[in-house]
């Protein structure tokens, strides 16, 4: 995978699309598209050696926009707590 000023790509474990990890503002690690997309809603900004996702609404003016991979991937439901714990 190629890296650039954000950081490494990553293959999805179940659909293999390239996606990045970074984290919330709450600490949790959150799968973002690879690609930023004209209606995202996630800002990816790097913070001193953590990539930082901010969900953002359509008056914040940061650009790029990228879209949390939950939204795309054809196999999020079973990476979802709930599925999780419903398969053990």
């Amino acid at each position: 995978m190629t890296t650039d000023n954000l950081g490494p790509l990553k293959a999805c474990g179940s659909c293999r699309a390239p996606i990045r990890w970074a984290l919330t503002r709450n600490g949790k690690a959150m799968p973002v598209n690879a690609d930023p997309v004209e209606g995202g809603n996630v800002v990816l900004e790097r913070r001193m050696a953590a990539l930082m996702a901010y969900v953002v609404d359509a008056t914040d003016p940061r650009q790029p926009r990228y879209t949390s991979h939950h939204v795309t991937c054809p196999n999020a439901s079973a990476h979802r707590s709930s599925a999780k714990r419903a398969a053990v």
